[in-house]
């Protein structure tokens, strides 16, 4: 029996990757960001890295580590109606991911599927118990109880300092005017342990483990495959989530204006941002499943669908072609680009990327990567790439 493909996943993974190309181009791609170059245009940019800061910043990847835990559910369950346990040769194509990951991070240290990869090994031996315990689980995870007791621990002694890793500003300089290798050599180590500091500090690693879980459990109910069915109660959770965002963001505005210890106040916001984060892509999400069941014909889901079905590649390649556009040893437009032309570049990035998906998986079967991550999972590179001419 030939397997239904949800397409509104592959939807959602392009809408996510669609967001994740826009952070990371008016992040410069963690390049200096000078607010000074010559098309900078000061209060017009100042606005729109507000608006997109609130509204996308830190809700692309939940959106992306959701999508992850749903496909391997997918991918699980597929194999064990067919009486296979895949358990063991998921594990290995985690290990194949990480390899991937690495050497992505090598040229752009924000590399996600690496860290996504090593978290994908808890759901290989979560995947079999009870769902309430999965359940509670996934909540616990997501209140970050180790956040809330250091935040209670701290008290109101104020004689804590919030640390930030001096490589910080060593880093910047480096992607600013360091050549390939010089900025490769700072990733293989202290580009990753910022990177790792940044997830621990701000509760992420946390959040994406369970977002994973999430992913896992609305496999287990088929919600995606009964989405059609759940328009009223998803259109209940657009109102509360949206309601729910509205008042978080009032409330962590109000709390910005208050005196308090600097590494506790911190940790605080932080929070309740990394809250509203996951609150505004509930949202998010289940705004974009109720639009996309009312209107899913329409041609610019269908893009996102093609651009979604090589996530992969599109992520590996959006990573190398920002740091060629954004760094010191390629064209360097760090140095030129405030938010508003930044945003420009990744959309515009974006639809070639969309016009490359179409025109490759007219003649493929899969994306590049994703042929090559499939072949050597199962050690088959005789898996059929090319599609036969029409």
């Amino acid at each position: 029996m030939k397997k239904e493909r949800l397409y509104v996943l592959d939807a959602l993974r392009g809408l996510a990757l669609l967001m994740i190309i826009i952070v990371h181009s008016i992040k410069h791609f963690n390049a200096p960001y000078l607010e000074s170059g010559i098309f900078y245009i000061g209060r017009i940019d100042g606005i729109m890295k507000t608006i997109l800061s609130t509204l996308i910043t830190g809700k692309a990847y939940t959106v992306f580590a959701l999508m992850f835990g749903i496909s391997f559910f997918i991918q699980i369950n597929n194999k064990e109606i067919q009486g296979i346990d895949f358990r063991g040769r998921f594990a290995w194509r985690l290990v194949i991911l990480v390899v991937l990951g690495f050497f992505h991070s090598l040229i752009y240290n924000g590399d996600i599927l690496h860290i996504y990869a090593i978290f994908g090994f808890v759901l290989v031996f979560l995947y079999k118990v009870r769902t309430s315990a999965l359940l509670l689980f996934t909540l616990l995870l997501l209140v970050q109880i180790p956040t809330i007791l250091e935040i209670y621990a701290l008290g109101s002694d104020q004689s804590v300092v919030h640390h930030v890793s001096s490589n910080i500003d060593v880093q910047r300089k480096l992607y600013a005017h360091g050549t390939f290798f010089q900025v490769a050599n700072f990733n293989i180590w202290d580009g990753r342990v910022l990177t790792w500091e940044w997830f621990e500090q701000t509760g992420r690693h946390l959040q994406i483990m369970a977002l994973f879980l999430a992913g896992l459990l609305l496999g287990r109910v088929g919600f995606f495959k009964k989405y059609l069915d759940h328009k009223r109660t998803t259109l209940v959770i657009v109102i509360i989530s949206f309601v729910t965002f509205v008042l978080f963001y009032l409330g962590i505005r109000e709390i910005k204006l208050m005196n308090d210890n600097y590494y506790r106040y911190n940790l605080i916001i932080r929070l309740l941002e990394s809250y509203n984060n996951l609150i505004f892509t509930v949202f998010l999400i289940s705004s974009f499943i109720l639009i996309y069941a009312r209107y899913n014909r329409f041609y610019g889901f269908r893009l996102l669908e093609v651009y979604g079905k090589m996530s992969l590649t599109n992520f590996v390649v959006q990573g190398i072609f920002g740091v060629l556009f954004f760094y010191g040893f390629g064209l360097g437009m760090y140095y030129y680009l405030g938010t508003f032309f930044s945003l420009l570049f990744g959309l515009l990035f974006f639809a070639i990327q969309i016009y490359f998906s179409i025109k490759w998986l007219d003649r493929f079967y899969y994306g590049p990567l994703e042929w090559f991550w499939r072949a050597a999972t199962y050690n088959d590179f005789s898996i059929k790439l090319r599609r036969p001419p029409s």
